[in-house]
């Protein structure tokens, strides 16, 4: 099933234009990337060029919004935390059923609930949800996307999760909130600095977070942990990083949405939302 790239309604084989919007499909297939495989290709057209959003300023609720900033759509009425997306879905903790983990699809159809835990700082990596317990002493757990197979896999209080080549990134608030790394399967954990690390994103060979010993300013580090460097001058939440770009929400700009490039030039204001939970999809 592939998804209007404009307005996110399903659409069919054989359909010419847009059921809803009326756009031109055949506009949308011209223009997507004939590299893409098949399965990835349907979530493209859903999600080219959307940013995501928890949207504080409408009691937590699901927003996307274009990264040319038109187009902003409400998607849900729930409460929703740590928003993350992958191929046609949307996954968050539900703050209105104890931070329960749901997911729903990129148009707003077919909630569903999947675990009965307390699930903070989600990340979605391939099959897998990674997650903080908040029914376990916020210890990081996985579950598949489908609901099952969870596993437990530390015995640190973890915080902003974030998965990449194979490790999970994570600020240990078993260990004053210093970056950490552990392997997918539960091993090989390894310390990375010796600050206070927020809102952790891994892009490359890359980490950036937000350094609570400096007023939530953006910082990166290599994984490797050298070449730490500031980038810019915001208290910096909700820290997401694709293609050349760092968004977040600037709580001294009241929390909206804005991007900087990763070496910290061109600074940009995106909305004037208080945007929580960002997350820019894959295929921009």
């Amino acid at each position: 099933m592939k998804y209007c790239g404009k307005c996110g309604t399903k659409i069919n084989i054989g359909d010419k234009f847009c059921s809803k919007c009326g756009i031109s499909l055949h506009q949308l297939y011209t223009s997507s990337n004939p590299s893409i495989d098949a399965e990835k290709s349907n979530s493209y057209f859903h999600q080219k060029n959307w940013i995501y959003y928890s949207n504080e300023s409408d009691e937590k609720k699901l927003y996307k919004i274009r990264t040319d900033a038109t187009g902003r759509t409400q998607l849900n009425e729930d409460e929703s935390w740590f928003v993350n997306v992958s191929e046609a879905w949307i996954y968050y903790s539900n703050g209105l059923e104890n931070k329960k983990l749901y997911k729903i699809r990129t148009d707003g159809t077919e909630r569903t609930r999947l675990n009965e835990d307390e699930s903070t700082f989600i990340y979605v990596s391939g099959t897998w949800i990674y997650y903080s317990n908040g029914s376990d002493e916020k210890k990081l757990y996985k579950i598949r996307t489908d609901g099952t197979g969870r596993t437990q896999l530390n015995d640190d209080e973890s915080w902003f999760v974030h998965v990449a080549d194979g490790w999970i990134y994570y600020s240990n608030r078993s260990d004053e909130g210093n970056l950490y790394k552990i392997r997918t399967d539960g091993t090989g954990k390894l310390k990375l600095n010796y600050t206070e690390s927020w809102f952790v994103h891994v892009a490359d060979d890359w980490i950036y977070y937000s350094t609570l010993s400096n007023t939530g300013k953006l910082y990166k580090i290599r994984n490797n942990a050298t070449g730490h460097a500031q980038l810019n001058d915001d208290e910096s939440w909700f820290i997401h990083v694709r293609g050349e770009w760092v968004y977040y929400s600037n709580r001294n700009d009241q929390g909206k949405l804005y991007k900087i490039r990763r070496d910290g030039t061109d600074r940009v204001q995106l909305n004037d939302d208080e945007s929580w939970f960002i997350y820019v999809p894959e295929f921009l």
